[in-house]
């Protein structure tokens, strides 16, 4: 019952009792686990606004990383944003083939 509720199935109601979510007796030979739906959904959404805050600093840091491997600020990043992949790959063939030069001209060592 409380897998239709969460609309979910139960595979996933047992793997979420293992990862905590609360129930109110436990199941076991014959008898079945006995749930609070309040409780249940509540945690649910606790677990699901966790989720989507790890995953918003995760896509914060990507984004970080990226802009330290292409050597940009904040300015350059928000101007560069709506890139495509081959337009950044572009970007850096170009940046790197201009140092290269430089550093044939002596402008620039190793």
């Amino acid at each position: 019952q409380i897998a239709r509720a969460l609309d979910v199935s139960d595979n996933t109601i047992s793997k979420w009792i293992a990862q905590g979510m609360p129930v109110l007796e436990e199941g076991g030979n014959g008898r079945e686990y006995a749930f609070s739906p309040a409780d249940c959904y509540a945690w649910r959404r606790h677990r699901d606004a966790e989720a989507r805050a790890a995953k918003a600093a995760a896509d914060r840091s990507a984004s970080q990383l990226a802009m330290a491997f292409r050597n940009l600020d904040e300015e350059d990043a928000n101007a560069s944003a709506g890139l495509t992949a081959k337009q950044i790959a572009e970007e850096a063939d170009a940046d790197y083939r201009y140092q290269r030069a430089a550093e044939q001209r002596g402008e620039l060592t190793r």
